[in-house]
């Protein structure tokens, strides 16, 4: 389902929502730290009624991707959905996350017109996925395993921990020490230069290390691949032909998919399709969403072939209070998907307005 063929449905309107939510401690990856957490809620309203929403999770500052909030915002409001309701559809290129935002919040409302939900139009098998807990940079290990075992409690099926140069092999082998037992992973966001920047993870049983090395760098990540490492390309996937290269270069063993960072659901579905005929694991990974954009992404992790744990935690883990009903873990630790029309849920108008700090609509 194309923007094309959504755009024909009749745009009553298109909103844009620029929010602003209070994180309740810093996030810090090897890409930055995120104090606060910053993106864009699209709201796409037809003709006849009914409404579809959908997210931009870009960060503050273009560290992760060249994406970034003020510029996705920019790019929306003036230029590419003015050019929506005129009905002309003229997307960015390399701004995935922006266009992931138009074509789910028109296709949300499409399935919400149809009372078919998201789930379903994906295909998923599952009504809940397993989930694991992402732990950002701690300098206090005592402190970093605290939080983790709280994590084991709350079920986490996998610990994963934001490494970069300087901040490795020490708490990894905290957490590994602590619970010998349990899954445990590594992403390195892409800061290590080469294979041999590596070599001292290679004992500590990781289930996976997540883009060790820059995103172009397939022929190191090859390289990783031969030494027996257990690499997930996560920045290095931006879409299918992407994936096709990795496969027939033998760079990896696991893809990360984030619906929002490939440009939506039908190009996840796309990179999904490429893995499993070539036998490579999936996970669905996280961009610290909202519950919208939470919701979209579980739908993806539970379609057939995602067989290792979501990234995606409750929201209770980075928001006092989130936009919408808060995804929450169930008593086995696993997140239910949900299973309403289209992606089954929507932001609480008065939370909406108090999490908003600029808003545009557009209108034929």
């Amino acid at each position: 389902m194309t923007l094309t063929e959504v755009v024909a449905d009749e745009v009553a309107s298109i909103g844009v929502f620029r929010l602003r939510l209070p994180l309740l401690e810093p996030f810090r990856a090897s890409h930055g730290v995120e104090s606060t957490r910053e993106l864009i809620l699209v709201k796409w309203e037809r003709g006849d009624g009914y409404v579809g929403w959908g997210e931009c999770p870009t960060l503050t500052r273009p560290t992760y991707t060249a994406e970034y909030t003020e510029g996705a915002f920019h790019l929306l409001t003036s230029w590419v959905v003015p050019s929506l309701v005129a009905g002309q559809v003229e997307l960015p290129r390399g701004w995935p996350m922006l266009s992931s935002a138009l074509r789910t919040a028109a296709l949300d409302a499409r399935l919400r017109s149809e009372d078919l939900s998201l789930r379903s139009y994906l295909g998923a098998t599952t009504e809940s996925v397993p989930a694991g807990a992402v732990l950002g940079e701690v300098a206090d290990l005592d402190e970093l395993v605290r939080r983790a075992e709280e994590q084991v409690a709350a079920g986490a099926a996998l610990l994963k921990l934001k490494i970069r140069p300087g901040y490795d092999t020490q708490p990894l082998r905290a957490i590994r020490i602590a619970w010998p037992e349990i899954a445990v992973a590594a992403d390195a966001n892409g800061s290590y230069r080469t294979p041999d920047d590596l070599a001292g993870l290679q004992d500590l049983d990781l289930t996976y290390l997540e883009q060790p090395l820059p995103v172009n760098d397939l022929l190191g990540h090859q390289e990783l691949c031969r030494r027996g490492v257990t690499v997930a390309l996560d920045e290095s996937i931006v879409d299918r032909d992407a994936a096709l290269l990795s496969v027939r270069l033998g760079a990896a063993q696991v893809f990360s998919i984030k619906p929002a960072r490939v440009g939506g659901v039908e190009s996840s579905r796309e990179i999904r399709d490429v893995a499993v005929d070539a036998g490579i694991g999936l996970f669905c990974g996280g961009m610290l969403e909202t519950a919208v954009g939470r919701a979209t992404a579980l739908a993806v992790a539970a379609m057939p072939g995602f067989g290792y744990p979501t990234d995606l935690g409750p929201s209770g883990r980075y928001f006092t209070r989130d936009v919408a009903a808060p995804v929450v873990r169930d008593p086995n630790g696993s997140i239910p998907v949900p299973g309403g029309p289209g992606i089954g849920v929507e932001p609480e108008p008065e939370r909406l307005v108090e999490l908003t700090v600029d808003e545009r609509s557009f209108t034929p």
